[in-house]
C-alpha cells in the first residue's frame, strides 16, 4: 500500500473533488521543476583538455564520461516527469468525479513515480554542475563550497521521510493531537501525574520508542 493509498483510506467523499484539484497541482509543481531543471542540464557540453589542465589531467581521468553519463540520467529522469506528469494531469482531468477514487487506486505511484524522477534529475544535475566547477576551478574549493550543499540535500531527505512518516501515520492519533502536543511542550505537569501529551519534536517521530507516534 502506497501513501497514497493510506491517505485515500480516511478520505470522505465529499473531498474528492479538493483531492482532484490538489493532485493537479501537485503534477504541476512537479512537472514545472523537472522541466527547468531540463532547461540547465548541459549534457551537449563537452569538456576540453585545456578546461582541466590545472586542475584534472582528462587524459587519465573520464572527465566527459562523467559528465555525459551525470547530464543524461538528469536529462531522463526530468523527461519522464514531465511526461508522466502531463499525462497524469490529462487522464485525472477526462476521468469522472465518481471514479476519482478508483483512478487513483488503480494508479498507485502516481504520486510517487514523477517525484522520484523528478529528484532523480535534480540530484544528478546537482553533481554533474559539482563535477564540472571542480574541473574548472579546482577541488580545494569546491570541497569546502559542497559542505553546505550536502547539509541543505540531506535536510531536503529528512523533511521528505518526516512528512511521509507523518501522512503514513495519520490518524494514529485524534485530529488535533500535534497541534495540542506541540502547545503543551514545556507547560509543567502537576507533580506525580501522567503527562496528557509527549512531545513530538523528536527523534521518536521518526519511529523511536516512547514517542506518541509510536504508540
Amino acid at each position: 500500500m502506497t501513501v497514497l493509498q493510506h491517505v485515500l483510506e480516511h478520505t470522505e467523499e465529499e473531498e474528492m473533488e479538493k483531492i482532484r484539484e490538489n493532485m493537479s497541482q501537485v503534477f504541476t509543481t512537479i512537472g514545472v521543476v523537472a522541466a527547468l531543471i531540463l532547461t540547465m542540464e548541459k549534457t551537449n557540453e563537452v569538456i576540453q583538455d585545456d578546461d582541466a589542465s590545472h586542475w584534472i589531467d582528462c587524459s587519465e581521468v573520464p572527465c566527459n564520461t562523467i559528465h555525459v553519463t551525470l547530464s543524461w540520467f538528469s536529462l531522463i529522469g526530468c523527461a519522464h516527469a514531465v511526461m508522466y506528469t502531463t499525462c497524469a494531469i490529462v487522464w485525472l482531468s477526462v476521468t469522472p468525479q465518481e471514479a476519482t477514487r478508483d483512478f487513483l487506486y488503480w494508479t498507485p505511484s502516481i504520486m510517487q513515480r514523477p517525484s522520484q524522477s523528478m529528484m532523480l534529475g535534480v540530484v544528478c544535475w546537482s553533481f554533474d554542475a559539482l563535477w564540472l566547477t571542480i574541473i574548472k576551478h579546482g577541488s580545494s574549493l569546491m570541497i569546502w563550497l559542497a559542505v553546505p550543499a550536502f547539509g541543505l540535500l540531506f535536510h531536503v531527505a529528512w523533511t521528505f521521510v518526516r512528512m511521509r512518516f507523518f501522512c503514513w501515520n495519520w490518524p494514529k492519533e485524534p485530529c488535533g493531537y500535534y497541534q495540542t502536543a506541540w502547545k503543551m511542550q514545556g507547560v509543567k505537569q502537576p507533580a506525580g501525574a501522567e503527562a496528557a501529551y509527549q512531545p513530538i519534536n523528536t527523534g521518536d517521530a521518526l519511529g523511536g520508542s516512547g514517542g506518541p507516534a509510536t504508540r
